[in-house]
Protein backbone atom coordinates (compact mmCIF):
# COMPACT_ATOMS: atom_id res chain seq x y z
CA UNK A 1 0.00 0.00 0.00
CA UNK A 2 2.65 2.78 1.32
CA UNK A 3 4.60 1.86 -2.06
CA UNK A 4 1.18 3.21 -3.81
CA UNK A 5 1.91 6.46 -2.77
CA UNK A 6 5.24 6.16 -3.84
CA UNK A 7 4.31 8.87 -6.99
CA UNK A 8 3.64 11.82 -4.81
CA UNK A 9 7.49 12.00 -4.68
CA UNK A 10 8.30 11.05 -8.26
CA UNK A 11 9.07 13.00 -11.39
CA UNK A 12 6.05 14.60 -13.64
CA UNK A 13 7.52 12.01 -15.80
CA UNK A 14 6.73 9.02 -13.82
CA UNK A 15 3.05 10.75 -12.56
CA UNK A 16 2.58 11.36 -16.50
CA UNK A 17 3.46 7.58 -16.84
CA UNK A 18 1.01 5.96 -14.50
CA UNK A 19 -1.88 7.96 -15.56
CA UNK A 20 -0.74 8.66 -19.76
CA UNK A 21 -2.67 5.67 -21.04
CA UNK A 22 -6.58 6.32 -20.36
CA UNK A 23 -7.63 2.65 -20.78
CA UNK A 24 -5.10 1.45 -18.21
CA UNK A 25 -6.98 4.11 -16.17
CA UNK A 26 -10.24 3.35 -17.19
CA UNK A 27 -9.53 -0.40 -16.43
CA UNK A 28 -7.60 0.01 -13.07
CA UNK A 29 -10.72 2.01 -11.94
CA UNK A 30 -13.44 -0.49 -12.97
CA UNK A 31 -11.68 -3.42 -10.86
CA UNK A 32 -12.56 -1.46 -8.09
CA UNK A 33 -15.91 -1.41 -9.15
CA UNK A 34 -17.45 -4.89 -10.06
CA UNK A 35 -20.61 -5.45 -8.84
CA UNK A 36 -23.69 -4.18 -9.89
CA UNK A 37 -24.75 -2.70 -6.47
CA UNK A 38 -21.75 -0.94 -6.22
CA UNK A 39 -21.64 0.27 -10.11
CA UNK A 40 -25.35 1.63 -8.81
CA UNK A 41 -23.93 3.48 -5.99
CA UNK A 42 -21.45 5.46 -7.63
CA UNK A 43 -23.50 6.27 -10.53
CA UNK A 44 -24.91 8.43 -7.69
CA UNK A 45 -22.66 9.22 -5.60
CA UNK A 46 -20.14 10.04 -7.97
CA UNK A 47 -21.86 13.15 -9.29
CA UNK A 48 -23.22 13.71 -6.15
CA UNK A 49 -19.91 13.92 -4.41
CA UNK A 50 -18.96 16.35 -7.71
CA UNK A 51 -21.40 18.78 -6.62
CA UNK A 52 -20.66 19.18 -3.28
CA UNK A 53 -16.83 20.03 -4.00
CA UNK A 54 -18.19 22.45 -6.75
CA UNK A 55 -20.54 24.26 -4.38
CA UNK A 56 -18.01 24.00 -1.88
CA UNK A 57 -15.16 25.62 -3.84
CA UNK A 58 -18.22 27.87 -5.85
CA UNK A 59 -18.84 29.45 -2.06
CA UNK A 60 -15.12 29.81 -1.17
CA UNK A 61 -13.43 30.62 -4.54
CA UNK A 62 -16.14 32.79 -6.15
CA UNK A 63 -15.13 36.00 -8.57
CA UNK A 64 -18.44 37.01 -10.01
CA UNK A 65 -19.20 38.73 -13.50
CA UNK A 66 -18.11 42.11 -11.84
CA UNK A 67 -14.85 40.94 -10.58
CA UNK A 68 -15.80 40.95 -7.23
CA UNK A 69 -14.45 38.52 -4.85
CA UNK A 70 -16.71 37.14 -2.37
CA UNK A 71 -14.51 37.96 0.74
CA UNK A 72 -17.15 38.56 3.41
CA UNK A 73 -17.68 36.02 6.33
CA UNK A 74 -18.10 32.50 6.00
CA UNK A 75 -21.45 33.26 8.39
CA UNK A 76 -22.79 36.36 6.77
CA UNK A 77 -25.13 36.95 3.47
CA UNK A 78 -23.46 37.30 0.30
CA UNK A 79 -24.73 37.79 -2.71
CA UNK A 80 -24.40 35.28 -5.51
CA UNK A 81 -24.62 35.15 -9.06
CA UNK A 82 -24.42 32.36 -11.82
CA UNK A 83 -22.08 33.87 -13.82
CA UNK A 84 -18.60 33.81 -12.51
CA UNK A 85 -15.27 32.26 -11.82
CA UNK A 86 -14.45 29.32 -8.83
CA UNK A 87 -11.61 27.22 -8.02
CA UNK A 88 -14.14 24.60 -9.23
CA UNK A 89 -13.94 25.85 -12.70
CA UNK A 90 -9.96 25.88 -12.90
CA UNK A 91 -10.04 22.04 -11.72
CA UNK A 92 -12.22 21.00 -14.20
CA UNK A 93 -10.05 23.08 -17.03
CA UNK A 94 -6.96 20.97 -16.09
CA UNK A 95 -9.20 17.73 -16.26
CA UNK A 96 -10.73 18.30 -19.56
CA UNK A 97 -6.75 19.46 -20.64
CA UNK A 98 -5.93 15.94 -19.70
CA UNK A 99 -8.93 13.99 -21.34
CA UNK A 100 -8.25 16.12 -24.58
CA UNK A 101 -4.70 14.86 -24.53
CA UNK A 102 -5.30 11.32 -23.71
CA UNK A 103 -8.27 10.40 -24.97
CA UNK A 104 -9.82 13.27 -27.41
CA UNK A 105 -12.62 10.87 -28.58
CA UNK A 106 -13.97 11.44 -24.81
CA UNK A 107 -13.00 15.16 -24.63
CA UNK A 108 -16.41 16.81 -25.62
CA UNK A 109 -18.26 14.14 -23.43
CA UNK A 110 -16.41 14.94 -20.73
CA UNK A 111 -16.90 18.61 -21.29
CA UNK A 112 -20.22 18.24 -21.78
CA UNK A 113 -20.81 16.09 -18.23
CA UNK A 114 -18.56 18.38 -16.10
CA UNK A 115 -20.42 21.38 -17.49
CA UNK A 116 -23.93 20.37 -16.14
CA UNK A 117 -22.34 19.13 -12.72
CA UNK A 118 -20.67 22.83 -12.49
CA UNK A 119 -23.59 24.42 -13.59
CA UNK A 120 -26.05 22.19 -10.70
CA UNK A 121 -23.54 23.66 -8.32
CA UNK A 122 -23.19 27.46 -9.58
CA UNK A 123 -27.07 26.49 -9.36
CA UNK A 124 -27.11 25.46 -5.94
CA UNK A 125 -25.08 28.12 -4.50
CA UNK A 126 -27.33 31.41 -5.66
CA UNK A 127 -30.37 29.32 -3.26
CA UNK A 128 -27.93 29.94 -0.28
CA UNK A 129 -28.39 33.31 1.62
CA UNK A 130 -25.14 32.91 3.31
CA UNK A 131 -21.69 31.16 2.61
CA UNK A 132 -22.41 29.13 5.90
CA UNK A 133 -24.87 27.27 4.20
CA UNK A 134 -23.72 26.96 1.12
CA UNK A 135 -20.87 25.22 2.78
CA UNK A 136 -22.54 23.51 5.12
CA UNK A 137 -24.79 21.93 2.20
CA UNK A 138 -21.70 21.03 0.47
CA UNK A 139 -20.10 19.42 3.15
CA UNK A 140 -22.92 17.37 4.28
CA UNK A 141 -23.83 16.42 0.69
CA UNK A 142 -20.48 15.04 0.03
CA UNK A 143 -19.97 13.16 3.39
CA UNK A 144 -23.46 10.68 2.63
CA UNK A 145 -21.90 10.77 -0.91
CA UNK A 146 -18.30 9.99 0.18
CA UNK A 147 -20.07 7.16 3.16
CA UNK A 148 -22.18 5.59 0.10
CA UNK A 149 -19.45 5.03 -1.63
CA UNK A 150 -17.44 3.56 0.80
CA UNK A 151 -20.17 1.07 1.88
CA UNK A 152 -19.75 0.15 -2.14
CA UNK A 153 -16.45 -0.78 -1.39
CA UNK A 154 -15.77 -2.33 1.90
CA UNK A 155 -19.08 -3.94 1.92
CA UNK A 156 -20.21 -4.63 -1.57
CA UNK A 157 -16.67 -4.75 -3.19
CA UNK A 158 -14.87 -6.29 0.06
CA UNK A 159 -12.09 -4.49 -0.73
CA UNK A 160 -10.68 -1.00 -0.10
CA UNK A 161 -11.14 2.13 -2.44
CA UNK A 162 -9.25 2.64 -5.49
CA UNK A 163 -7.39 5.12 -4.51
CA UNK A 164 -5.64 3.59 -1.58
CA UNK A 165 -4.13 1.03 -4.04
CA UNK A 166 -3.19 3.69 -7.16
CA UNK A 167 -4.14 7.11 -6.24
CA UNK A 168 -2.99 8.68 -9.52
CA UNK A 169 -4.89 6.43 -11.65
CA UNK A 170 -8.04 6.69 -9.62
CA UNK A 171 -7.44 10.78 -9.38
CA UNK A 172 -7.64 10.57 -13.01
CA UNK A 173 -10.34 8.79 -13.76
CA UNK A 174 -12.08 9.03 -11.01
CA UNK A 175 -14.60 12.18 -12.06
CA UNK A 176 -15.02 10.68 -15.69
CA UNK A 177 -15.06 7.07 -15.54
CA UNK A 178 -18.10 5.94 -14.02
CA UNK A 179 -19.92 7.97 -17.12
CA UNK A 180 -17.62 6.10 -19.48
CA UNK A 181 -18.89 2.99 -18.33
CA UNK A 182 -22.74 3.89 -18.30
CA UNK A 183 -21.89 4.78 -22.15
CA UNK A 184 -20.44 1.89 -22.66
CA UNK A 185 -23.16 -0.28 -21.25
CA UNK A 186 -25.46 2.19 -23.69
CA UNK A 187 -23.55 0.93 -27.01
CA UNK A 188 -21.05 4.65 -26.90
CA UNK A 189 -18.02 4.73 -27.13
CA UNK A 190 -17.38 0.50 -28.18
CA UNK A 191 -14.81 1.74 -30.33
CA UNK A 192 -12.51 3.89 -27.71
CA UNK A 193 -11.28 1.55 -25.28
CA UNK A 194 -11.31 -1.48 -27.47
CA UNK A 195 -8.53 -4.12 -26.38
CA UNK A 196 -8.43 -3.71 -23.17
CA UNK A 197 -9.47 -5.42 -19.97
CA UNK A 198 -13.46 -3.82 -20.47
CA UNK A 199 -13.01 -4.48 -23.97
CA UNK A 200 -14.92 -7.51 -24.28
CA UNK A 201 -17.64 -6.78 -21.52
CA UNK A 202 -18.21 -3.37 -23.94
CA UNK A 203 -19.46 -5.60 -26.60
CA UNK A 204 -21.52 -7.94 -24.29
CA UNK A 205 -23.15 -4.94 -22.11
CA UNK A 206 -24.00 -3.35 -25.80
CA UNK A 207 -25.35 -6.41 -27.82
CA UNK A 208 -27.46 -6.94 -24.38
CA UNK A 209 -28.74 -3.77 -24.71
CA UNK A 210 -29.68 -3.79 -28.10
Amino acid sequence: MAGAWTWLLASPQAFWKDIANFRDVYDFYLSYHQTPANLAIHSIAVPTLTVAILLLLAATTSFTADGDHHRHGIGKACHSTFVGLDAGAAIIAVYLLYYATVVPALAPFAAGIFATLWAAARTARMTFSSRRKAVGAALALGTVAEAAMVFGHRVLEEDSHAVIHGPAKALAGAPLAIYVELALRAGWFSGVLHGGARGAAAAAAAAAVA
